[in-house]
């Protein structure tokens, strides 16, 4: 039975004083399924408390929660951040711990906030929304699931500046399928499968066709990912989605 994750006084004292509170348990239950590493979890958990210090100054409530709110945090508060120490303030770090968080938030019956609707980021999830729906016929939560990945992925590439997926090439790919700090193959290959059918609709290589552009089915980027899967998983074990 693996030991409980002992955080410094002042992260803890930023989680057990936010919204959070309710699902830090949750949480940590959450990665322990994921089979994380236990300082990568004790790390999350620090990213966390960084966030949820955030929403207590910003005086979010539960509800405002949401990918808006985490784009605001990552591309606003922490380029300028100020926060006493000990604080973790790597973007990769905290980004992956928040992706997680707003899967529990969501497991937990918390209704997540998007982007503004005129925000590009959000139009472009409410366009490939309507092509899951209309076009493939896919189900509300599988809907949802890919569009919470795509949305991860655009934050990433993107964050505030516009959209413009030319400048999308197989390293940005890899780097977000595989993630900062390793995904099970398995994972690996769901997630490739969910950027893979989304990027086919934009994104066409030379002389190649395109079979995901108008089916769900095996994407594009797929031959991307699986040969970088292939070289990391060994040493890397820890699971993101």
């Amino acid at each position: 039975m693996q030991k409980a994750i002992i955080l410094q006084p002042q992260p803890r004292a930023w989680l057990e004083g936010s919204i959070l509170r309710p699902y830090v348990s949750q949480y940590g239950e959450h990665l322990l399924r994921r089979r994380y590493a236990p300082n990568t979890q004790r790390v999350y958990l620090c990213c966390i408390a960084h966030f949820a210090y955030w929403l207590t100054q910003e005086g979010y409530d539960l509800e405002a929660i949401g990918q808006g709110a985490v784009m605001r945090f990552l591309s606003e508060h922490l380029p300028a951040c100020a926060c006493s120490d000990p604080v973790r303030r790597l973007r990769h770090e905290l980004q992956a711990a928040l992706g997680h968080l707003l899967e529990v938030l969501e497991a937990g019956g918390v209704v997540l906030q998007y982007p503004a609707r005129n925000s590009a980021i959000e139009q472009e999830l409410t366009r490939f929304d309507t092509h899951m729906r209309d076009v493939w016929g896919l189900a509300d939560n599988t809907r949802r699931k890919r569009c919470r990945v795509v949305g991860g992925f655009l934050v990433e590439h993107f964050g505030e500046q516009p959209i413009s997926l030319a400048t999308v090439n197989a390293a940005s790919i890899r780097r977000f399928v595989l993630g900062n700090q390793g995904r099970r193959p398995t994972t690996v290959a769901a997630i490739g499968v969910i950027i893979g059918c989304y990027l086919p609709q934009h994104v066409r290589r030379p002389g190649e066709r395109t079979e995901g552009r108008d089916s769900p089915g095996r994407p594009l980027a797929v031959g991307i990912i699986a040969r970088g899967a292939d070289r990391r998983r060994d040493r890397r074990t820890a699971e993101f989605l």
